[in-house]
């Protein structure tokens, strides 16, 4: 797991965009200049199968401001939902894990604890009414 403090990585000129720590976080890590591991030919090789957070980015912007992140903005298409936020949040009630979120390249690393958690059986419908709370006021009258 993540055990560096990288709250103050990007609080330079460098990178005037990023506001939270999960966005210092990945200045950072773009600032070191590290190849993104699932790129290939210049492509996304996981594209098909990639992780919710990465589907919630509905850029619009040309793929040139990339190469610029946390220093010029990136246009994109805001949702009223951010599903992967929400799911997370969900998660953790359901499960009582961390609603913490870690770069991709991470995520192989995960606690066996987490993967305990999350295979622990579980009432659907109520898995269902924490999901739908935490997207909307949205209830499932029985």
């Amino acid at each position: 797991m993540l055990e560096r403090n990288y709250s103050d990585a990007a609080d330079s000129p460098e990178y005037p965009l990023a506001e939270s720590e999960n966005q210092r976080l990945g200045a950072a890590w773009f600032g070191l200049g590290v190849a993104y591991p699932f790129l290939e030919d210049e492509s996304c090789s996981i594209h098909e199968s990639r992780p919710l957070t990465c589907r919630a980015y509905l850029v619009t912007s040309p793929a040139a401001a990339c190469s610029r992140l946390y220093q010029e903005p990136v246009d994109r298409i805001e949702m009223p939902v951010r599903i992967g936020q929400a799911l997370a949040r969900a998660t953790a009630r359901i499960a009582g894990v961390s609603v913490a979120t870690i770069p991709l390249v991470m995520a192989l690393e995960a606690s066996p604890r987490l993967d305990a958690a999350l295979s622990e059986p579980r009432d659907l419908m109520a898995m269902l009414e924490i999901i739908l709370s935490e997207i909307g006021d949205w209830r499932i009258d029985r």
